[in-house]
């Protein structure tokens, strides 16, 4: 899968990422260190919770108006430099930042627990946090040029 705005789902983002393995990598803003783990972080958010939440008021109605909006234009637009304020960062040593996505990914689409809500969109089942993840991902990767 060569294109990023043809993917639908996380399968299709991992394969996405694969095929760019080794290519020569360009970003606007953060660097694709930046990028992944700002993404990983919020796939584990999704497992072990969030840092801090807006209200839950705020959570059900606009919360959850901004993430029908979303899914229903089938795209995310967000500012991709703000990071997830008090998430535990992720140590990219050994591995490679895509390795770390990729693992994050992995471990959501294995995980049989409760999903904690998001901060801002609220409670979301696996396949509404797939569906988000993956216009989360698609958002941030729109900056970054493969070559």
């Amino acid at each position: 899968m060569q294109n990023i705005k043809s993917v639908e789902n996380l399968d299709q983002f991992k394969q996405y990422l694969l095929a760019q393995n080794g290519k020569i990598v360009q970003t606007q803003h953060w660097t694709m260190a930046q990028i992944c783990e700002h993404c990983a972080q919020t796939i584990y958010c999704s497992m072990l919770g969030y840092p801090s939440l807006k209200p839950l008021w705020f959570r059900r109605s606009i919360g959850a108006l901004i993430l029908k909006i979303f899914f229903v234009r089938a795209k995310m637009k967000h500012n991709l430099q703000v990071p997830l304020v008090g998430a535990k960062p992720i140590e990219i040593k050994g591995q490679s930042a895509f390795e770390v996505l990729l693992e994050s990914i992995d471990q959501f689409q294995a995980y049989q627990g409760e999903l904690q809500p998001h901060f801002i969109f609220g409670q979301m089942n696996h396949a509404d946090y797939d569906r988000y993840f993956t216009l989360h991902l698609k958002d941030h990767f729109s900056e970054v040029k493969f070559s």
